[in-house]
């Protein structure tokens, strides 16, 4: 398998922006946007619609579920002192600022960025394989796994290696092709029930 370097990466137009700073020898960091979704629902239920609210926010605190913080039980007061919009407590989604476009000879792979692992965030749980074709922004899962952190939008949060295939394959043409923000999953669609009432 052979992987482009980054500027191969822009030079292609795979990204639709970028800075000089977002350009790594052999990747491409994306950005996190302010769009974000976090589910109602108790229990996800894997062939039924799950509720979402989806918000946007500059900065987040997002905290692992049940972290407990030492003497400190009121969420407005850690939003004053770190000034963040929103607490989200578990995980959330969120999605890339860059929209990126894979040509039908090639395949992208997202992974969160090494800093942010030091700090024990996951930007993106499963998933990071991006199919030949696929058009939209990449939707993020994203949760802070030891302590709680700071999200702000705007931030280098992954990074999108591509490579070649070893012949041109068929379009991506699945459920989250041409996502132009964050989106839920869709899982239940493949259970035959196309109803949403978000």
């Amino acid at each position: 398998m052979t992987f482009l370097t980054g500027n191969d990466i822009v030079n292609m137009g795979i990204v639709d922006r970028y800075t000089d700073e977002q350009i790594q020898p052999c990747s491409i960091d994306l950005t996190l946007g302010n769009e974000f979704i976090v589910y109602k629902n108790d229990v996800l239920v894997a062939d039924e619609f799950n509720d979402y609210e989806m918000f946007t926010a500059e900065k987040i605190m997002l905290i692992p579920y049940n972290y407990k913080f030492k003497d400190i039980s009121n969420y407005d007061y850690l939003k004053e002192k770190y000034n963040v919009d929103v607490i989200v407590e578990g995980g959330l989604l969120g999605t890339t600022n860059e929209v990126v476009k894979i040509p039908n000879n090639m395949i992208g792979f997202y992974d969160g960025r090494s800093s942010l692992g030091r700090l024990f965030l996951d930007s993106h749980v499963c998933a990071g394989l991006i199919d030949s074709g696929f058009y939209g922004k990449i939707t993020l899962e994203i949760v802070a796994n030891v302590k709680p952190v700071i999200l702000q939008s705007g931030m280098r949060i992954g990074q999108l290696s591509v490579a070649y295939l070893n012949k041109e394959t068929f379009e991506y043409c699945g459920k989250y092709q041409n996502q132009q923000t964050v989106v839920a999953s869709k899982l239940y669609v493949d259970f035959g029930d196309r109803s949403e009432t978000n």
